[in-house]
């Protein structure tokens, strides 16, 4: 089964970090991805729900924080249902409350929330992932350590404090936790601990990115490392062997401009640099590294298919998806749920970045098979699947077999 990670930030001191593209901007250069901490966009309301500092697209749910209140809909939404077909209030904390989620792993996959750098969670537990404190379909207790950024991956999770040091949890099939030994687990027959393991990286590390499997690091300096499964090149160490250690990810330039940005996916891994190009390596089959072809990449090579400079980018389970500096969306990968729009829709593999339609968005974020954009506006907008409602609203069906929208639809907001 194929799966993804999704990574959203928002700019809070002692924060947890969600994906996608919520992210300061600490290496130089002329393109800050939106959302950026130090220049945040204008706030336009959300209806009576205020201004949306966060949003987040996981397996088959949709999460967004507006004036603090967290409102989830779709699979277990976190207010204890099963299922919520619209926007439903989760939980109300103060002004830096922000949400992330796995759009890895099972359906209920792990989704945490975070005010004042305590980190709470509700979904699947079944590696430890919420350090053995369950909340099945509600939040469970806070966490006992305090982060400024999380990353959750389809069954682990790591930590960043202010520091820079990085802790991880969770399994340990593909040494995702880094060089632990681990003995004896209650996940069976999966290496697995609730105790968060110290990864031994250089000073510095900014950020973080947690795909299926691997996991990565961004320095300040504008360099990235990663460790665990590398069996498509998703560490782009120019290998496909599997590292406990943090290596450096190769960049095919003779003087490549910093990183600013990363996310991860099932086994592929995508960066922003400073100058408005993205790079993509790992897993290419379904076309979800963006370059025109269907091979894996083990290595980055930036690139600028779109003729404005890119700001944001968000990875899924087999989908990639950017903005422009002028605010339109492009998605590349799998669309036989319509995350790449009309392009070539029912296909498994769109090669290049296609137009989804929305040329006013601030940011981007998808899940297993569906994405969202928060508009300028403030509104959001979803497309893809919908069999879960995780789109927030009835949308025109334009599959076979499941219900999903290949353009996007307006999720309306709270009552």
């Amino acid at each position: 089964m194929q799966r993804a990670a999704i990574f959203l930030s928002v700019a809070a001191c002692a924060k947890l970090v969600g994906i996608h593209d919520y992210q300061p901007n600490d290496a130089s250069g002329p393109i800050a991805p939106s959302f950026d901490a130090t220049n945040p966009p204008p706030c336009n309301s959300w209806g009576s729900a205020g201004c949306v500092t966060s949003l987040v697209a996981g397996v088959d749910k949709t999460c967004a924080v507006a004036n603090g209140v967290v409102y989830c809909w779709g699979n277990l939404p976190g207010d204890g249902t099963l299922s919520e077909a619209s926007p439903t209030a989760i939980r109300t904390g103060g002004s830096g409350v922000i949400v992330t989620a796995s759009s890895t792993g099972v359906q209920n996959g792990v989704t945490c929330l975070d005010d004042d750098g305590k980190v709470s969670c509700w979904g699947d537990d079944a590696l430890a992932q919420q350090q053995s404190s369950p909340g099945s379909n509600m939040p469970g207790d806070p966490f006992p350590q305090q982060w400024s950024s999380i990353a959750v991956g389809a069954d682990h999770a790591c930590g960043l404090t202010p520091s820079g040091a990085v802790s991880c949890w969770g399994a340990d099939g593909a040494d995702q936790l880094g060089d632990v030994l681990i003995s004896g687990s209650a996940c069976g027959p999966t290496p697995c601990t609730a105790t968060p393991s110290p990864i031994e990286l250089l000073p510095g590390a900014v950020e973080l990115a947690a795909g299926d499997s691997h996991t990565c690091a961004r320095y300040v300096t504008g360099t990235v490392a990663c460790w665990g499964s590398n069996s498509e090149g998703q560490l782009g160490d120019n290998g496909e062997t599997v590292e406990a250690v943090p290596t450096n990810v190769v960049v095919d330039a003779s003087a490549p401009p910093p990183i600013t940005h990363i996310v991860a996916g099932l086994a592929h891994t995508c960066a922003l640099n400073s100058i408005g190009q993205f790079a993509c390596w790992g897993a290419g089959g379904n076309g979800q590294r963006g370059d025109g072809s269907k091979n894996l990449a083990e290595s980055a090579t930036f690139i600028d298919p779109i003729s404005n400079p890119v700001t944001a980018i968000a990875t899924g389970e087999s989908d990639t998806c950017v903005i422009d500096s002028a605010e339109a969306v492009f998605c590349f990968g799998d669309n036989t749920f319509g995350v790449v729009g009309t392009t070539d829709f029912g296909s498994d593999a769109v090669q290049s970045p296609a137009p989804v339609g929305i040329t006013n968005a601030t940011s981007i974020t998808v899940g297993k098979r569906h994405a969202c954009a928060l508009l300028d506006t403030g509104g959001i907008a979803c497309w893809g699947d919908n069999s879960a409602n995780e789109l927030g609203t009835e949308a025109p069906n334009t599959c076979h077999l499941t219900q999903c929208s290949d353009t996007p639809v307006d999720v309306p907001p709270p009552m």
